[in-house]
């Protein structure tokens, strides 16, 4: 009903428009490679006033920063850290926001891209105690939005989430279980190693799904739209995990079979791009769309009392005032 593309051989997008850009301030959290970086630099090329890029990493962060200049030495391009693991970065990337002059602080379209899957014990647990693949790919982005909500004051002001399919493969219990973790399972360690970090990162990105419709729900009557989107299968660099020692065995399968049959991650960044570029009559707010731009039905987040009770664990656990997100 809503299918905005077809299906073709390149598994490309074509019908973006670039012009919806022009002028425009955008954020991009997760922006130093892979689908954010793809993002940053299409719409570097399409004339807005101004991209910032979220990372991480900073010298990461300065080499993609570097690359969008080199294409487009007018620009104002801004590199700001943020750790979305840590609350505390979180709320420091807000906080020097909305301390800018008031006409810096208008944001357009907010891209909300970091995410990861973490194998390693070590890392599995965030800066506040929380399960991380829950604070990253849920937390703090619901985190920054609050701290950033009263900039999403233009006339065409977006949240565009990237999520997965991989939600398909998961389903949520009827309530948040009471551990003080995680609202999705919690990890299953051996010898330092995660066990089942995919089936975390699918919870994670179902309970984003979730999260969106509820959001929509409550910043209705803000003018403010909020989507989330599957790019695809991309070759990036999230099942790259080199670093982590054995996990490395488990990921390169996939990591390889990506390098050739994956999407480029300009593909993948293609409906976000979408999303964030048609007039918003034409796009449902708070629905999830394939990576052909098609609304699929979650149908866990159709309903509302588990939408509620999975928001307001995810408001508590993200430490801000429940006020902020109340239609």
């Amino acid at each position: 009903m809503f299918s905005a593309f077809e299906k073709d051989s390149n598994k490309k997008i074509n019908n973006i428009n670039s012009n919806a850009f022009r002028g425009k301030t955008i954020i991009c959290i997760g922006a130093n490679a892979g689908i954010g970086l793809a993002m940053c630099d299409h719409v570097a090329q399409s004339g807005v006033k101004r991209l910032v890029m979220g990372c991480r990493s900073m010298d990461k962060g300065e080499a993609a920063r570097s690359e969008i200049k080199e294409r487009c030495p007018d620009l104002v391009v801004d590199l700001w850290q943020i750790d979305l693991s840590s609350l505390n970065s979180v709320r420091s990337f807000g906080q020097r926001w909305t301390e800018q002059a008031e006409d810096a602080r208008t944001i357009d379209t907010l891209f909300l891209n970091a995410g990861l899957i973490s194998p390693n014990t070590a890392s599995s647990s965030s800066a506040d105690g929380l399960e991380m693949t829950y604070a990253c790919n849920v937390i703090g982005h619901l985190a920054l939005i609050s701290h950033l909500l009263p900039c999403l004051n233009s006339t065409d002001s977006r949240i565009i989430f990237t999520g997965s399919g991989a939600y398909m493969f998961t389903s949520l219990p009827s309530r948040p279980p009471p551990n003080k973790r995680t609202p999705l399972r919690d990890s299953w360690n051996v010898y330092g190693y995660v066990i089942n970090a995919f089936a975390i990162y699918a919870d994670s990105k179902l309970l984003l799904n979730v999260v969106v419709k509820e959001l929509q729900q409550r910043l209705a009557d803000k003018h403010i739209w909020v989507g989330v989107y599957h790019p695809g299968a991309v070759n990036t660099t999230i099942t790259d995990k080199a670093h982590y020692g054995v996990s490395w065995l488990i990921t390169y399968p996939f990591t390889y079979i990506m390098s050739y049959f994956g999407r480029t991650p300009a593909e993948g960044a293609a409906p976000g791009l979408h999303l964030a570029s048609e007039p918003k009559e034409n796009l449902p707010g708070g629905a999830y769309w394939n990576e052909y731009a098609q609304i699929e039905l979650v149908k866990q987040a159709e309903d509302a009392e588990l939408r509620k009770r999975y928001f307001d664990r995810c408001v508590e656990d993200a430490r801000v005032d429940p006020a902020v997100f109340v239609a």
